[in-house]
């Protein structure tokens, strides 16, 4: 497999949504309440994964594994209505974003999705449904940052296991991965006058002596998550 790619770059929000009908994501205010679609990824709400500010038991893991399967481009969104009305990687989402937010009351936000595919320590898928995992602002930021870090990590890992050169790796060298970040909460943002409470990756688990790369790729189920990430890959052309 060609592996030698410049990655591209990603973001992401949060909210739990009925699917498959992904188009209606952007008419649809956030909810937590989790609808069971009969098909299709399903929409979670960013707390399933991250800690609550004060008591990370509260709503579930604060150390989740997973494969990332695909990334949207970053989408302009209203706050008040949850609306999406733009791609801001084009030059008019750009000029619409930038445009709105000369406003003091800043009423757009930028949002991404993921399709992700949790795990067990084992690197056993922990349902049968890829999720799609949806965040905005500085935790969509946060996190970002962090996955693209976790990706030249692995990058250089795989470079010093093939004892060859550094070279960027492709989609399907990443999306075999399991990324594993631990959230913190943390006031944001640091200079702000308004902050609020937001859960960010505090580490993220990379290879290492004690970790070969071999624990984070799951090599032995190749084929099953690029059939997921190939299906995966358009699932949010739709939002506009």
């Amino acid at each position: 497999m060609d592996l030698h790619q410049t990655p591209t770059k990603f973001s992401i929000t949060g909210v739990f949504m009925d699917t498959p009908a992904i188009a209606t994501a952007k008419n649809k205010k956030e909810t937590t309440n989790p609808v069971s679609p009969s098909s299709g990824p399903v929409f979670v709400a960013p707390q399933i994964l991250q800690p609550h500010p004060h008591n990370a038991a509260i709503y579930g893991v604060k150390s989740p594994r997973m494969h990332i399967l695909a990334k949207s481009d970053r989408y302009v969104q209203l706050r008040e209505t949850g609306e999406i009305i733009g791609n801001y990687e084009t030059p008019e989402g750009r000029a619409k974003y930038e445009q709105m937010n000369a406003d003091p009351k800043k009423p757009a936000t930028l949002r991404s999705f993921y399709v992700i595919f949790l795990l067990d320590e084992n690197n056993q898928g922990l349902h049968t449904v890829p999720l799609v995992l949806s965040l905005h602002g500085v935790a969509a930021a946060r996190f970002g940052e962090a996955y693209n870090q976790f990706k030249v990590q692995m990058e250089i890992a795989y470079a010093k296991a093939m004892q060859t050169g550094y070279r960027s790796l492709n989609e399907k060298f990443h999306c075999l991965a399991v990324f594993n970040p631990t959230f913190k909460p943390s006031l944001e943002p640091p200079n702000g006058d308004k902050k609020s409470w937001v859960a960010i990756p505090e580490t993220v688990a990379v290879p290492d002596e004690n970790s070969p790369i071999g624990k984070f790729l799951a090599l032995d189920k190749q084929a099953e998550i690029w059939a997921l990430a190939g299906e995966a890959a358009s699932f949010s052309k739709h939002l506009l």
